[in-house]
């Protein structure tokens, strides 16, 4: 078993590693940050959020076909209109329905361009990888925990009759066919079960991705030498933060992961997940805003956004330029809200279930005063994500904001210290992308328990022999008594103990020694027995060769009519196989005839 969990999240800007230690007390032992380079920024798409259904909440919002699940990230690929300029008002939307989270579905999309910031994407990871594994915060025996980046991987409600896994595995494929946007043989999904939402059978929260992308993004890892054990879906696994961190197991608690490009929502209810959905909204879309809103570059927006940016209450009071920055910024996140509330309010129509704290975490959730804009919108308590929670986090003053980046990577490294129960973990290294366990840490491994198996295996050789060794003593003196006795009894040694009972109950003889059934005396004695009392007759001689089991008998009757009753009463004997005259009768008178009886006996 790995001694430590390397938890990995791959954001936008920046690549998040939390480090935990196994043991009966585990712990966070260390925690980096590699910042990635900054790509050519571009506008965020068209508006910033979806006008959606009351079941909204199912459907990956950034799938726009069935044949399309690219992950695209929903930007319309254009330059980014910043030539720098005086303050101007950012242009209203019309209509509420014209926002949303992805790009319109009749929107047509440039592949090349979408290879091409793969591409960029993947060296920039690399880099990134290259520089953390050269600081050492990957370890040999680590075991990684991470998700596919950019939306490719996501997720789906999909309620099922049955409340067992291995019922549901049967029929879920089939009921899969018209939820997901591409074809089942193309995906790897996983599943799990929860029951707190529906009253009768369950809900199963699939999760799903191309299994080209997983194979792609395997591949890249692979080059870096990582190969994560486990590859989640992102909003499931905050579940492990989010239950170390809320206060009470039987509340409901939402955290909102905001990022660069994509938002991850969780609300987790009872400790079991009634809400997991990604957005395609985040940091990005406030940049655009900003941009827009003093006509500067995108570049010069990022930096006014990060550094100086903040939502307003009713009691600031800000100069010119910081209410206008706070009205862009709330404008921006408006749809976003909306889109959120819609979330919480289809939950509780659904399930009667009310979130009772909100809590917010990634890089754009460090936006000077969020939690206290979402808190006046949603009327619920909203902060940021208690992380010092986790052991070995603690949290010195400023921290709370610096580190809240880290929260999915410390849940994503918890999710083998909580969550390793089947049942309960969705794990897309599925199929032919099973995880095989890390081969420098399989080797050490191996080298380990080999030898000890070696010590064990010789140990185990020699008490075997030494049994060997006295068993075959014991065996060679039973033997040697055994054949006295046999010897003694049938003339001959005799070893098994079937042939020494069939000799006993005379089943069996041999030529050196036998037990008679019956003697001689007792033979002849059975043979006078059965002789009817009207034969006058007279016994001369009577044989028996134990040998040959013949017995022979001499004598003298009246006539030869009384020799054939005599062999006939004779026959009445069971143990006699066959009776009958030796020779010629010698008839001496009327009334004297000599016989000679030969006799085959089984009675010795």
């Amino acid at each position: 078993m790995a001694n430590h969990i390397i938890g990995l999240d791959f954001g936008t800007h920046s690549i998040k590693l939390v480090r935990i230690e196994r043991g009966r007390d585990p712990q966070v032992i260390g925690y980096d940050e590699e910042p990635l380079p900054r790509l050519n920024e571009r506008p965020a798409p068209a508006g910033n959020a979806t006008e959606a259904g009351d079941e909204f909440e199912d459907a990956p919002t950034q799938v726009r076909h069935r044949d399309d699940v690219a992950g695209a990230q929903g930007e319309d690929g254009g330059p980014p209109p910043m030539p720098g300029g005086p303050e101007t008002e950012a242009p209203q939307n019309e209509a509420a329905g014209d926002d949303h989270f992805g790009p319109e579905d009749d929107e047509p999309t440039d592949d090349a361009q979408s290879d091409d910031e793969h591409a960029d994407d993947t060296g920039r990871w690399e880099a990134a990888l290259d520089r953390l594994i050269e600081r050492g915060a990957f370890d040999d025996d680590g075991l990684v925990v991470t998700f596919l980046p950019n939306g490719q991987a996501m997720s789906i409600h999909q309620p099922v009759p049955f409340a067992e896994r291995s019922k549901v595995e049967n029929i879920l494929p089939h009921m899969l066919n018209d939820r997901l946007p591409v074809d089942p043989s193309k995906v790897v999904y996983d599943f799990q079960l929860i029951e707190s939402t529906v009253e009768e059978g369950a809900e199963a929260v699939v999760g799903f991705a191309r299994k080209e992308q997983v194979g792609e993004f395997l591949g890249e890892l692979k080059r870096q030498h990582v190969d994560p054990a486990v590859l989640g879906i992102p909003e499931l696994l905050l579940t492990y933060a989010l239950e170390r961190c809320a206060p009470v197991d039987e509340g409901t608690y939402a955290v909102v992961d905001i990022g660069h490009e994509y938002t991850r929502v969780l609300v987790l209810h009872q400790r079991e997940p009634a809400v997991a959905r990604s957005v395609q909204f985040g940091g990005h879309n406030l940049t655009k805003a900003i941009a827009e809103r003093f006509d500067s570059t995108y570049e010069q927006a990022e930096n006014l956004k990060e550094n100086h940016a903040k939502i307003l209450g009713p009691e600031d009071a800000p100069s010119g330029n910081q209410r206008l920055v706070s009205d862009a910024l709330e404008q921006s996140l408006k749809p976003f809200v909306r889109d959120l509330r819609r979330t919480f309010q289809s939950l509780y129509a659904r399930t009667r279930i009310k979130i009772d704290e909100i809590y917010v975490c990634g890089g754009t959730s460090k936006l000077g005063n969020l939690p206290e804009f979402m808190s006046r919108e949603f009327g619920v308590p909203v902060r940021r994500f208690p992380i010092d929670r986790i052991p070995g986090m603690p949290l010195q003053p400023g921290d709370e904001v610096s580190k809240a980046p880290l929260a999915m990577a410390a849940s994503a490294a918890l999710q083998q210290i909580d969550g390793r129960d089947e049942e309960r973990l969705i794990d897309l290294r599925k199929d032919e992308f099973t995880y095989r366990g890390k081969s420098s840490y399989l080797r050490s491994q191996m080298v380990k328990y080999g030898a000890a198996a070696a010590v064990l295996l010789f140990l185990l050789v020699g008490m075997l022999f030494s049994q060997k060794i006295q068993m075959e003593a014991q065996r060679d003196a039973m033997r040697a008594a055994l054949t006295q006795q046999t010897t003694k009894l049938f003339g001959e040694p005799v070893y098994t103990n079937d042939k020494i009972k069939k000799r006993l109950t005379g089943e069996s003889s041999s030529k050196k020694g036998y037990i008679p059934e019956m003697s001689a005396y007792q033979l002849y004695y059975e043979l006078a027995s059965n002789i009817s009392q009207d034969i006058d007759l007279t016994i001369s001689r009577f044989e028996v060769d134990v040998d040959r089991n013949v017995a022979q008998v001499y004598g003298e009757t009246t006539s030869p009519q009384a020799v054939e009753q005599l062999m006939d009463n004779m026959r009445q004997l069971e143990c006699l196989k066959d009776v009958r005259q030796e020779g010629e009768l010698k008839i001496k008178g009327d009334s004297e005839v000599d016989f000679h009886l030969h006799i085959s006996s089984e009675c010795s």
